[in-house]
């Protein structure tokens, strides 16, 4: 026979005692979900009702004619803390009821270590996002910000440990990265649950809440370079003492909005020739949502990856590597960040992707909608089941208006705010509206165009 009150009271337990021998029967309680009061034909006892993870459990508190309620209840809301947590309550029961849990020294077969979990976490980490992304997580969890952790398994971490994380940065005056030390905390922990040997099934830090933080204590976001900025960028890749490549991806950069890693990391077999310019293809490996993207090509964009492609033939890469990276080593990979984005400060490259969604949005009338879709921020497709399994293009019809209208707006920027035409970057851009054919015309590519010899890779 089962029953359930809101609470139950030391006078239940007197009459379930008279029950002793006669019958079977069962007390719940609402307060405290899953803890109840079992009376057998030759036992009474105080047990918790509970699911950890899939499965449903019943776990023993303690002897019902010798544990008082308020005891027994308090164990099992503790009990309730470890489930939570992913953790079975049986061992921290048995050690309560036989006299008070015992301090014991952890070994490897309660899970991973803290330092252990960091590492393959990372490990695994670094082939599923962006380069930046793994670099930016790397540095948070290896900080000193988590040494109060260092030799901790991980069934040992406790919601009160992510409170203090970020509590203790706080403190410091450091909001944002008390934000980003609780978020890569919780990501782990998260991920870790998943993993077999790990020690926990659950997040014991996913209750924990990151904080909200107001527009000041976030800080400066990056700043939205001016049409004046945008128009004289081509002229500053042009002064600069930069290798070709490098002035190359910085305008493919600007009439793109792409982020700085795609393009530098582009590859010549993700481009293909249309009637009306190209199209770029870029793989989900090389994005940082790790989903494919296309980017319509209209004709000044076109013409760079067209010259980037003639000046260096033999190479896969579009802007490939200037020098080894060190004495003697193959010159076999990519141009790397610095030599493109070293150029244009104060701006930074992802300011020109802050730009698009400014200026596009508020000169140019380009939609949210839109903007996203070339910025490659979910571009419809998340949680959007239409999108995700029916609508299966990949956006390119509604997209080239966009980009075109995008670089007539910067070609009219240079036109307006270049106090001279450029000599490298002049023939690639134009000054006004672009002829479609000008790629073609200017290809092969000469020391005439450039002011370069192109040498080997």
């Amino acid at each position: 026979m089962r029953n359930s009150v809101l609470q139950i009271l030391q006078k239940d337990v007197q009459a379930a005692r008279e029950l002793l021998g006669v019958e079977e029967k069962e007390i719940g309680e609402r307060i405290t979900p899953g803890f109840c009061l079992r009376v057998r034909k030759i036992s009474m006892s105080w047990c918790l009702r509970s699911r950890l993870g899939p499965k449903q459990g019943t776990w023993r508190i303690g002897d019902a004619l010798s544990v008082d309620v308020e005891t027994a209840r308090d164990r099992a809301r503790e009990a309730l803390r470890l489930i939570a947590r992913g953790i079975d309550p049986k061992e921290w029961l048995e050690a309560e009821e036989n006299g008070g849990a015992k301090e014991r020294s952890f070994t490897a077969a309660d899970g991973w270590t803290w330092e252990a979990a960091v590492e393959a976490y990372l490990e695994e980490f670094s082939t599923t996002v962006a380069p930046a992304t793994y670099r930016s997580y790397g540095h948070v969890l290896r900080s000193g910000h988590f040494d109060f952790l260092k030799g901790k398994v991980l069934r040992q971490i406790t919601p009160a440990d992510g409170k203090r994380l970020q509590d203790e940065i706080f403190k410091r005056g450091r909001p944002q990265m008390a934000r980003k030390s609780l978020q890569a905390l919780k990501a782990l922990l998260k991920w870790a649950a998943d993993r077999h040997g790990s020690g926990i099934e659950f997040s014991p830090v996913a209750g924990v809440n990151v904080r909200k933080l107001t527009r000041y204590q976030m800080g400066e976001l990056g700043r939205v370079p001016t049409e004046k900025e945008l128009g004289q960028l081509p002229r500053r890749l042009e002064a600069a003492d930069i290798c070709p490549q490098a002035r190359l991806a910085g305008l493919l950069i600007l009439l793109t909005v792409q982020r700085i890693n795609t393009v530098i990391t582009a590859e010549k077999q993700h481009f293909q020739a249309t009637d009306n310019g190209g199209l770029w293809s870029i793989p989900w490996e090389r994005m940082k949502a790790k989903r494919p993207h296309v980017v319509p090509l209209p004709p000044a964009a076109w013409a760079v990856v067209q010259h980037a492609m003639a000046l260096w033939p033999d190479s896969n890469w579009l802007f490939p590597q200037v020098r080894a990276k060190r004495k003697g080593g193959a010159c076999t990979g990519h141009i790397s960040y610095h030599p493109v984005a070293g150029p244009m400060d104060p701006l930074d490259p992802h300011d020109l992707r802050r730009a698009f969604a400014t200026h596009g949005q508020g000169v140019l009338g380009i939609s949210e909608a839109h903007t996203k879709a070339i910025l490659d921020h979910a571009e419809g497709r998340s949680g959007d089941v239409t999108m995700e399994r029916y609508a299966l293009h990949d956006g390119r019809h509604f997209k080239w208006g966009v980009m075109q209208k995008w670089q007539d707006w910067i070609q009219g920027l240079i036109a307006k705010h270049s106090d001279l035409p450029p000599v490298r970057t002049g023939p690639l851009l134009g000054i006004g509206r672009i002829d479609p054919t000008i790629g073609a015309s200017l290809l092969p590519i000469s020391d005439r165009v450039f002011r370069i010899t192109p040498s080997e890779p």
